[in-house]
């Protein structure tokens, strides 16, 4: 089943090379976790979209209780919060 939702990017996870697992906090499904294929190849057109603390438009394929990224449009990027080191360690605290 597709879903489309908009979200947050709380959290990412290198799992290879190429793949990420984000948590992403949404306002329809609370927070998620979302497997990312090849978000980290030179190719991907989602790099810019499922970066931490970005704000982004998310099509996931939802099979059981597992997500995946299909594809993911930024809206937003809170960047300025990672140069800030104190607000991202509060940040990780909370998660």
């Amino acid at each position: 089943m597709d879903i489309t939702t908009d979200g947050l990017v709380i959290r990412e996870v290198l799992i290879n090379d190429n793949d990420k697992l984000l948590t992403i906090l949404t306002s329809e499904y609370g927070k998620i976790s979302v497997m990312a294929k090849g978000v980290k190849g030179i190719k991907s057109k989602n790099a810019s979209a499922v970066q931490i603390f970005c704000y982004s438009t998310f099509e996931l394929l939802k099979n059981g209780e597992r997500y995946s990224l299909k594809t993911a449009q930024l809206k937003e990027s809170f960047y300025e919060i990672r140069d800030n080191m104190l607000a991202f360690f509060a940040v990780c605290l909370c998660d």
